[in-house]
């Protein structure tokens, strides 16, 4: 008896080729190819060699972790609660890992705010629209109570002379948001 495939197995079978023929000129940086693929990677379908790393960050100095906390009336301020951090790490990054774009992308926004604060005079719309950016994350991953404000801070964390360390490299003014809405 011969086996007939369905026309959406078929379909099925050439999308899978094709989106792991894309990923393959992704993940090896296909000259050409790459810039067309990273143009229109929108929403991180493709596959980068970023996605297949099992190496944990936690022991890598110049991590970085992005923390809020809101404000109420009285002026009672909440702990701060990490939202992201660049060391997130599951054990099963090695087969897909979509978590570890959101904390490269964190970890390369840390490095720059790093960077254009040491700078003289310091990079200071650069780093508003860091922050900016930040600000708006955190907000739709945890919308604001009403009649609060919130405050957001960026850690690196480094190691000196044995030591854990963290440094606040950026913090934002307490904003209700009201702009942004």
């Amino acid at each position: 008896m011969v086996a007939t495939l369905a026309w959406w197995e078929i379909g099925g079978v050439i999308v899978l080729g094709v989106w792991s023929s894309a990923c393959v000129c992704y993940a090896f940086r296909v000259p050409r190819v790459h810039v067309f693929l990273n143009r229109h990677n929108r929403f991180g379908a493709l596959a980068s060699w970023a996605l297949a790393t099992t190496r944990n960050l936690q022991d890598n100095p110049g991590t970085h972790a992005l923390e809020f906390r809101d404000v109420d009336q009285a002026g009672v301020a909440s702990d701060w609660i990490r939202v992201l951090s660049s060391d997130y790490w599951v054990w099963h990054a090695f087969l897909w890992f979509p978590g570890k774009i959101a904390a490269f992308r964190l970890q390369n926004m840390g490095r720059e705010i790093a960077f254009c604060a040491e700078l003289r005079p310091p990079a200071t719309r650069l780093i508003d629209e860091h922050g900016h950016r930040m600000e708006c994350f955190v907000r739709e991953l945890h919308p604001p109570a009403p009649h609060t404000v919130r405050q957001l801070r960026l850690l690196q964390h480094s190691i000196v002379s044995g030591q854990d360390v963290q440094k606040v490299v950026w913090q934002s003014k307490l904003t209700s948001h009201a702009a942004f809405d």
